[in-house]
């Protein structure tokens, strides 16, 4: 007998597994003989759950086998424990895991050399606007270009921009993912959106 949430083998008389810790009403016969009948069953690695269709596919899937979609893409059900969401919640009220962009393993890698990358732009080159360019606010983004083409003349306003991304570089680079995505990735550009 196989444990049909983690594919562990059991023997016949098991109230719950020792592999994953999920129990069952009694001895388990769901008819699951062997472990490549489990869904989806990874090889040599975790398993999640298609966030669009709720079935189980491997932790680094690209696309759900059944659905075609990418298994972290849309909020349909928990890609923790696949049980089936209201879009709106942050967190599965089942298992408790967050449900936001950014609780992934590999996106969070991803988020974090984002915010890294604009925290190193807007100290480098800030005073040109470039990280506010990047992040879809091209109001500010004049602005600083215009700020940083009078600093040739007077100083004063270079000066200005020049400490200003050097306080947002930091900034950035102090800021959590979770925060940095809500902020800018996540919320649509707006000229002015500081």
């Amino acid at each position: 007998m196989f444990c049909p949430k983690c594919g562990n083998e059991l023997d016949g008389n098991s109230a719950s597994c020792p592999k994953c810790g999920n129990t069952f009403p009694g001895p388990i016969s769901s008819g699951v003989s062997s472990a490549s009948e489990v869904t989806n069953k990874p090889q040599g690695g975790g398993f999640m759950f298609c966030s669009n269709c709720g079935n189980q596919v491997a932790e680094k899937a690209i696309a759900c086998p059944k659905c075609g979609c990418p298994p972290r893409k849309e909020k349909n059900f928990c890609y923790n424990c696949g049980t089936q969401i209201n879009a709106q919640q942050i967190m599965c009220v089942k298992c408790g895991v967050s449900l936001s962009k950014s609780s992934s393993g590999s996106s969070s890698k991803e988020d974090e050399k984002k915010r890294i990358i604009m925290g190193i732009i807007a100290i480098l080159v800030g005073s040109l606007g470039v990280h506010k360019f990047c992040h879809g606010s091209w109001g500010w983004g004049i602005v600083y270009i215009l700020l940083s083409l009078i600093g040739c003349i007077l100083i004063l306003p270079l000066l200005v921009t020049c400490i200003l991304s050097i306080v947002e570089g930091v900034r950035y680079l102090l800021m959590d993912d979770e925060e940095y995505n809500q902020k800018y990735i996540e919320s649509p550009p707006s000229a002015f959106k500081w």
